[in-house]
């Protein structure tokens, strides 16, 4: 978009600071292979964050307003155009290296500041000019955070309606989760456990292809020509289980579940964070991910997979004694044990 200018006032002068921000078009995000890996991929991975800029020279590219653990954040910029006079308001220090008191913004809930009227080391015996201006400071680092989250979700919806995200072929020698369902469903249809999808595997094709299409298009994965283009490699594939991801504003829900076609069509709602939290987190490609990138995914999803547990428990501790409880039980244990069957082995 346009640039964004703040004018600011201190100590008897005003001045401006201008936020500019970019983000990598949707041929450069996509197409065959992993674009992160290519040259211009690896060049943006190693230039994250926010550049302050500082009489036309870069003085910081500040890292600490992306994700260690988030790969897609080399694919936006932001850029924070300050005039030297406001050195002493953004905290530049003297080797003229970093602007200390903008950084310590980053990881700061900049609007619970603005709503409690609380500074960053700064107090009311400054004259009423300087204290504005810290004010200034705080809605510039605000309006910088909001950007990026902006430009965030619009990365995680980049994909969106191209189909599934991870690749569902074997690879580093591993079978694919799609492949080893199939394998436990097969099994359980030979133990006379029969599912919904199971009593479609006697369609034709062409009905596959359309149940499919039609179930891509009623959960917001796909629309027309992408839609058919889907359903087609779901049905070539073979597999009982396919994943794809789509946006289901509002829906409490993390997944959503489809028998058609003779196919378990799972849609992961990507508006529910446990999406950003724990499914993100594993699935990008992680080729290029440093060590510390690496161990930060696995804290994250570590987290993240203890608090979903967590939220199953309150769910369950919140039903009131009788039926309800029972039924929340009988529900955690019916689908451990299919778990079991799905991991055992593992």
């Amino acid at each position: 978009g346009e640039p964004i200018t703040y004018k600011i006032r201190f100590r008897g002068a005003e001045h401006e600071v201008t936020i500019r921000c970019s983000i990598a078009k949707r041929e450069v995000r996509l197409g065959e292979g992993q674009p992160g890996n290519r040259p211009y991929g690896q060049h943006a991975g190693r230039n994250v964050g926010v550049s302050i800029m500082r009489a036309d020279r870069e003085l910081d590219l500040d890292a600490s307003w992306s994700n260690p653990s988030e790969p897609r954040d080399r694919w936006w910029g932001v850029e924070v155009d300050v005039p030297p006079a406001l050195d002493d308001l953004f905290g530049v220090t003297n080797n003229k290296q970093s602007a200390r008191y903008f950084s310590d913004l980053a990881k700061t809930n900049v609007e619970e500041l603005l709503a409690e009227g609380k500074t960053i080391g700064g107090t009311r015996d400054e004259s009423e000019a300087e204290y504005d201006a810290q004010w200034a400071l705080f809605e510039i680092a605000s309006s910088v955070r909001k950007q990026i989250n902006i430009m965030q979700a619009l990365l995680r919806k980049m994909k969106e309606g191209t189909g599934s995200r991870r690749d569902a072929s074997p690879q580093d020698g591993h079978e694919s989760p799609e492949a080893k369902a199939t394998e436990v469903a097969k099994r359980r249809q030979l133990k006379g456990k029969v599912g919904q999808s199971d009593k479609q595997e006697n369609l034709t094709t062409d009905e596959k292809l359309h149940d499919v299409a039609q179930s891509l298009i009623a959960t917001g994965v796909a629309e027309g020509e992408d839609a058919t283009r889907i359903a087609a490699e779901i049905v070539g594939r073979g597999y009982k289980f396919e994943f794809q991801h789509a946006a289901h504003t509002g829906s409490p829900a993390f997944f959503d579940v489809q028998s058609r076609g003779g196919k378990i069509i799972v849609v992961l709602n990507t508006e529910h964070p446990v999406y950003e939290q724990l499914v993100e987190v594993l699935e990008v490609d992680t080729s290029s991910a440093t060590e510390e990138e690496l161990r930060q995914r696995v804290i994250r999803a570590s987290e993240s997979l203890n608090l979903l547990i967590s939220a199953w428990a309150r769910y369950e501790d919140e039903q009131p004694p009788g039926d309800y409880l029972h039924r929340a039980r009988e529900a955690r244990w019916e689908w451990g044990r299919m778990a079991r069957d799905f991991l055992d082995g593992e």
